[in-house]
């Protein structure tokens, strides 16, 4: 699903996934993001910022990503 944050100005992509988290998810969200950027992103919005959220336990966790080189 693809958001507008329009208090951060950016693009915002959220992954529903509904079996256990896999490490692999990080990266296609970060090509996700970049094909984003490259593509949709206006030239006066920031990076777009990526949610992946899995079904599979009942506790939260937040990690936090910075920019990549790559993608600014």
């Amino acid at each position: 699903m693809l958001f507008f944050h329009r208090g951060l100005q950016c693009l915002v992509a959220f992954e529903l996934k509904i079996g256990k988290f896999k490490p692999e998810y990080i990266s296609k969200m970060d090509f996700y993001l970049e094909a984003l950027d490259r593509q949709k992103k206006k030239k006066n919005e920031n990076p777009s910022v990526g949610m992946i959220l899995c079904a599979s336990k009942d506790d939260e966790v937040v990690e936090y990503a910075e920019d990549q080189p790559s993608r600014l």
